[in-house]
C-alpha cells in the first residue's frame, strides 16, 4: 500500500459526488460506505476490504456518476487515478477485478431501477 495515502472521514462525509470530476480511488480499511446512482437512490454499499471510485477507471468518464457518503467513522486508503489507471494497463487481473465489481454494480442499480418502475 506504499501509493496509498491514509484517510479518515466522519459520518456522513461525502467521498465525492455525482458530476464531481474523477478523483482518487478508495480502498476501505474501516467502516461502510453508501453508493447512491444516477439518479440519487442509494444503490449499494461498499465495506471494509471493498473499494470504491473504480467505475469511472474501467468505463472511462469525465465525471463520477454517482455519490459515496461515510455511513459511519471511516478510514480508507486514497489512490491517485493516474496510478491506478496505469496499473490497470499493466495488470489485466486487476482490470478484471474492477470489471466485475463495475457490472455487478451496475446490475444491482439496474434491478433496483426496474423495481422502483413498477410502482
Amino acid at each position: 500500500m506504499s501509493r496509498g495515502v491514509p484517510r479518515r472521514f466522519g459520518k456522513g462525509a461525502v467521498l465525492y459526488r455525482k458530476g464531481d470530476m474523477i478523483g482518487p480511488f478508495y480502498w476501505i480499511l474501516r467502516g461502510e460506505v453508501q453508493l447512491t446512482n444516477e439518479q440519487g437512490v442509494q444503490s449499494g454499499h461498499a465495506v471494509q476490504g471493498e473499494f470504491v471510485g473504480e467505475g469511472e477507471l474501467v468505463k472511462p468518464s469525465p465525471a463520477r456518476r454517482g455519490t459515496a457518503m461515510a455511513l459511519g467513522e471511516l478510514d480508507v486508503a486514497e489512490f491517485d487515478p493516474t496510478y491506478i489507471a496505469n496499473l490497470l494497463k499493466t495488470q489485466p487481473a486487476l482490470k478484471k477485478i474492477f470489471g466485475e465489481a463495475d457490472a455487478a454494480r451496475a446490475q444491482a442499480q439496474s434491478e433496483m431501477d426496474d423495481f422502483l418502475n413498477r410502482w
